[in-house]
């Protein structure tokens, strides 16, 4: 049961400037327990997929048709919670793709309009499905999520000055404006808000810099990239009622409750529930620690955690 399972769909020979590098990979995921299917088609995917699959890898051919792929994803999403779509091949990378803009998200968010589809090479999705694997590094990283106003920041701000030589890593400095305005009708809730592909590649390279002891990288949409949750090597979840973030929010920014209830909690909600299915599923831990605590009460249960 607590194998990890991947479906790895396209045609090698299609993508040959890939297909080292993703036998390559998926020699490392075999030799380490995952069990890896091939299927050649879309088609021939649906029927290997099933409820034990924690991702599927596209490294579909160019030829394949743009709703071909979306009404995949869209049916292998609905059909198993929690399922992580990694998007591998040249199809997606290719510039003159119009399925993909750019690795903000471009239209990829319309196109795929579900949650969990990732422009991930297929060196990440061995990072990802191996974390549970990896021996620990000189530098830890502490990743805190929830939803907006459940005290990430206030307790980041407090981790780093307990811990000599921390560094913060704040989520909310990676917010893609000209596509919130362009595209998101000035929604700032939604994860295609973010530039989760100029986060992972920040936080990889102060990991690699293997000169700070901690790292404490706090977010709402911290862990929508799963990427960046297997780069954590402890995360939690601060929990907070929704009476509870609607007081704190309305006391510091202006917004109406129907915006709130409307757009700002079914977000949260929906990215709660999305993250604690495929962390379940790749057997990657999350910490719920109660976000209505005192701050030193928090604050407490976080530094226990470190310590461990």
């Amino acid at each position: 049961g607590n194998m990890l399972s991947v479906v790895w769909v396209g045609d090698p020979q299609a993508a040959a400037a890939a297909a080292a590098e993703e036998e390559a990979v998926q020699a490392q995921l075999r030799s380490r327990g995952v069990a890896v299917a091939r299927a050649g088609t879309l088609r021939e995917a649906e029927g290997v997929v099933g409820p034990d699959t924690a991702a599927v890898v596209l490294s579909v051919a160019r030829t394949t048709a743009e709703n071909e792929i979306a009404q995949f994803v869209e049916h292998v999403a609905s059909s198993v919670p929690g399922v992580l779509v990694f998007a591998a091949g040249p199809f997606f990378t290719s510039p003159n793709s119009n399925c993909i803009i750019n690795p903000a998200y471009g239209r990829r968010a319309k196109v795929y309009g579900r949650w969990g589809t990732v422009l991930r090479c297929a060196p990440d999705v061995a990072t990802i499905l191996l974390r549970h694997v990896t021996p620990p590094r000189v530098t830890r990283v502490l990743g805190v999520s929830g939803c907006s106003h459940s005290g990430k920041s206030t307790v980041s701000r407090r981790l780093c000055k307990q811990f000599a030589g921390a560094v913060p890593l704040c989520q909310d400095k990676f917010f893609n404006r000209t596509y919130i305005h362009t595209y998101l009708h000035g929604n700032w809730d939604l994860p295609e808000a973010l530039d989760h592909f100029e986060f992972a590649a920040t936080l990889q390279r102060l990991i690699n810099l293997n000169k700070y002891p901690l790292i404490v990288a706090e977010g709402f949409m911290l862990f929508f990239d799963p990427l960046v949750a297997a780069l954590c090597d402890v995360r939690v979840w601060l929990d907070v009622d929704m009476r509870t973030a609607a007081m704190r929010r309305f006391s510091t920014q202006h917004m109406s409750t129907s915006y709130f209830s409307g757009v700002v909690w079914p977000n949260y909600v929906r990215y709660k529930q999305h993250t604690q299915t495929y962390l379940a599923r790749l057997g990657l831990p999350l910490t719920t620690v109660d976000g209505t605590l005192p701050e030193e009460g928090v604050f407490a249960q976080l530094v226990d955690l470190l310590a461990k």
